[in-house]
C-alpha cells in the first residue's frame, strides 16, 4: 500500500512544477482539445498514451546513460496506470450513479494526468536529443525534470545542455 501512496504523492507533486511553465499549459491546452472534443472512454486512453509514451522515452533516456531501469520503469508505469485509470474510473461510476453525464471531472482530471505524462516525456526527450528544436525552445522550464532523471544537480544539467547547444556533443 505505501507503494500506491508514493505514486500517489509522486504523481500530485509534478503538478505545479508543470503548471509553473509555460511548457506544461501548452501541453494542458494541447490535452485540453484532444479531451473536451472526446468522452470518458477518450480521457482514459489518452492518459494511458501518454504514460506509454512517458515510459518509451524514459527506456531510450535510460539507454543513452547506460543505466538498467527497465525493471524501476516497468514498476512505475504499474504504478501510473493503477493510479490514474483507478482515480478515474472511481470518479466516472460516481458521476455516472449520480446521473451527471458532462465527465468534467473525468476531463479535467485527465488534462492535469496528460500534461504531467507529457512533461515527464519532454524532459526524456531532451536528455535524448537536446537539440530537438521543439523541447530545446523550453529547455530551461525543463532543468528540475531532467535533474531529477538523471540524478544531477540542475547546474550540472544546465552545463551539459550549454555543451550540447555548443556543438560539444558529450553526454554523460
Amino acid at each position: 500500500m505505501t507503494t500506491l501512496f508514493t505514486a500517489i504523492l509522486k504523481t500530485a507533486s509534478k503538478i505545479p512544477s508543470v503548471f509553473n511553465n509555460i511548457l506544461g499549459w501548452v501541453f494542458a491546452a494541447i490535452s485540453s482539445y484532444i479531451i473536451w472534443v472526446g468522452d470518458a472512454k477518450g480521457s482514459i486512453l489518452l492518459i494511458l498514451i501518454c504514460i506509454f509514451w512517458d515510459m518509451s522515452w524514459g527506456v531510450a533516456a535510460a539507454v543513452k546513460q547506460h543505466r538498467f531501469v527497465l525493471s524501476h520503469l516497468l514498476r512505475e508505469t504499474f504504478w501510473k496506470v493503477v493510479v490514474y485509470i483507478g482515480s478515474l474510473s472511481i470518479i466516472l461510476y460516481a458521476e455516472r450513479t449520480l446521473g451527471l453525464e458532462l465527465n468534467l471531472t473525468i476531463k479535467v482530471l485527465s488534462v492535469l494526468g496528460a500534461s504531467i505524462e507529457m512533461f515527464s516525456a519532454a524532459g526524456n526527450i531532451l536528455i535524448i536529443k537536446p537539440d530537438f528544436i521543439f523541447v530545446r525552445f523550453f529547455s530551461k522550464y525543463l532543468i528540475g525534470e531532467i535533474s531529477e532523471k538523471m540524478k544531477k544537480s540542475e547546474d550540472e544539467v544546465k552545463a551539459m545542455l550549454e555543451n550540447e547547444k555548443n556543438g560539444n556533443h558529450k553526454t554523460t
